[in-house]
């Protein structure tokens, strides 16, 4: 997720290296959530692949699940939004994408 005054250049864009993003990151089989740089550890690979993210803007809350059986709360963030949220992604060159609205 990331506020629409989120740099677009250099290493400061990138999503989870500034104030102004979070970020649920998969880098080979280790997961984490990021955000100003710094990163959380959540585990390592999993039988599913299937992620959710629900905001709470008016409570300044922002939380990753694990959609697996039963769903698994990974982290929340709390504070207090100052922009209009927006989905962010970055997938590489092996990735993909699914967005499902529930």
């Amino acid at each position: 997720m990331a506020y629409p005054s989120t740099e677009t250049k250099g290493d400061q864009s990138w999503i989870g290296n500034n104030r102004r993003s979070w970020c649920f990151c998969r880098w080979h089989e280790e997961y984490s959530i990021r955000h100003n740089s710094k990163d959380i550890q959540l585990f390592s690979a999993t039988s599913s692949n299937r992620y959710g993210i629900h905001v709470d803007y008016d409570s300044g809350q922002l939380s990753f699940y694990h959609l697996c059986e039963p769903i698994r709360h990974l982290y929340t963030f709390s504070g207090t939004f100052t922009e209009p949220l927006h989905a962010a992604f970055w997938v590489n060159d092996n990735g993909w994408i699914k967005i499902r609205r529930s």
